[in-house]
């Protein structure tokens, strides 16, 4: 992509420096007993049409999301409701075609009532709420749409929500960015780490008592306050280097408040990010490939090594609480060279991309270059095919609209014969062409024109 506008940067360090800040602004946060949900705002999201336009996603705003996530917090609109139980209405056909059921019938089907529940809290109540940043928010249940393999509940959201920032990730795209953060996420904060919220827990396997003494492991505790992140240590080669955290550890004793100085041996960093090719996505219609897309914008570690504690708190039963131990693995998507590929294009009549970049408001983008500047084109499968016998290469590519494609074979690697030079059109376009001697079926070109057989 041209940079015409000279306010546009491009920087190697570029997704570091978003990374950084997104943390500058959680260690910026006061201890959670000194928040005050009502000085913080109900809107975060903020947008940059240019960046839009562009095919920016602000890395920033997504570290911020996956964080808060690692913290603790969850989607409160994506999670708003949940299904809890099952009842015979929900069953295939039972309602329309797709068996679609909203939270407005609930006069025709009062049963439904059961199915669906509220998962969702007021952060300064801690009860159950149909309210994310003031805002109501109702739901459907699918029982009969293709794209569902079991019932699902939605949260429909009105216009002009207020997403909280763990919101962010899942219902923006391309030109959104977070501006702070909003009073859902505080409040879930101040009652996660509130040195009022007391469990009992035991201290991850990494900790032991500082003066090399037996500590008190298993004990009530309260919330830890704050959580301040720092940068791993490295040596001269870049490799990371163990170092020792020392901190007071607060528990109960016999009901009263005790303290006791230990320490936790760090040989990795308990949050690693990192970029990654996550591949492809292809939708197929009735003649091939229509639609190439990134499958995932970003990946982190899973809930594995997540401790349940349950039992100690003797709710053996339930579903917490607990502790989310670490180490986390965060990984955003390279899509360099599937841009490279499209031309520079991220969007096009059957592909759709983002790049990541850094941006607030205004044309100040800071845009993170990738490697495959010179990709044009990528191979999305090879098959044999048998046609009266015959077998036949088919080999279908991703490549740019317009452009001009040589197809050369060689018998030994070193000498090569040109078989054709074929022009991708465009969308509006319809073309077909023979086949390929030697190398295939040939190589049509429909409405997803940038697909090429």
């Amino acid at each position: 992509m041209a940079l015409t506008n000279p306010s546009w940067t491009t920087s190697a360090n570029g997704g570091v420096d978003a990374v950084e800040q997104a943390i500058q602004v959680l260690n910026d946060l006061p201890p959670a007993s000194n928040m005050v949900v009502t000085n913080y705002q109900m809107q975060a999201v903020r947008y940059n049409y240019l960046a839009q336009s562009q095919g920016f996603g602000d890395l920033k705003s997504s570290t911020f999301a996956i964080l808060l996530e690692q913290m603790g917090l969850t989607a409160p609109i994506r999670y708003c409701y949940a299904l809890r139980s099952w009842e015979p209405g929900l069953a295939q056909g039972a309602l329309g075609i797709y068996g679609v059921f909203s939270q407005g019938r609930v006069a025709d089907y009062p049963w439904i009532t059961n199915c669906v529940i509220c998962r969702n809290y007021n952060p300064q109540s801690q009860l159950p709420s149909p309210r994310v940043n003031s805002i109501l928010f109702t739901w459907i249940v699918r029982t009969m749409d293709p794209l569902w393999l079991e019932p699902q509940v939605e949260t429909v959201a009105p216009p002009g929500q207020n997403y909280s920032v763990c919101d962010v990730s899942r219902y923006t795209g391309p030109g959104v960015y977070i501006s702070r953060l909003t009073q859902e996420d505080v409040g879930g904060l101040l009652y996660l780490y509130s040195r009022t919220n007391v469990n009992v827990e035991s201290l991850d396997d990494s900790v032991g008592q500082a003066d090399g003494n037996d500590c008190k492991r298993v004990a009530p505790r309260p919330g830890v306050e704050k959580i301040t992140f720092v940068r791993h240590p490295t040596n001269s080669t870049g490799g990371f280097v163990a170092w020792t955290n020392q901190f007071a550890d607060a528990y109960f004793a016999d009901g009263l408040l005790a303290t006791q100085q230990v320490q936790r041996v760090v040989t990795q960093p308990d949050f690693l990010f990192s970029a990654e090719d996550f591949g492809f996505g292809v939708v197929y219609g009735t003649n091939g490939p229509t639609e190439i897309y990134s499958i995932f914008w970003f990946h982190r570690t899973g809930t594995s090594s997540w401790v349940n504690n349950r039992v100690l708190n003797g709710n053996p039963d339930g579903d917490g609480p607990g502790v989310i131990r670490p180490s986390a693995k965060i990984s955003f998507a390279k899509p360099g060279r599937y841009v490279a590929a499209a031309g520079g294009r991220t969007s096009g009549t059957s592909h759709w991309f983002w790049q990541w970049a850094s941006f607030t408001t205004g044309t100040n983008i800071v845009i993170f270059p990738g490697n495959e500047t010179n990709l044009t084109s990528l191979t999305l499968s090879t098959r044999l095919v048998s046609t009266n016998g015959a077998n036949e290469l088919e080999w279908t590519l991703f490549g740019r609209e317009g452009a001009n494609y040589r197809i050369e074979a060689s018998a030994d690697l070193a000498h090569w014969t040109t078989n054709s030079v074929l022009t991708n059109p465009e969308e509006s376009q319809t073309s077909s062409f023979g086949a390929v001697q030697g190398l295939g079926r040939g190589w049509k070109a429909g409405k997803r024109a940038p697909f090429s057989k």
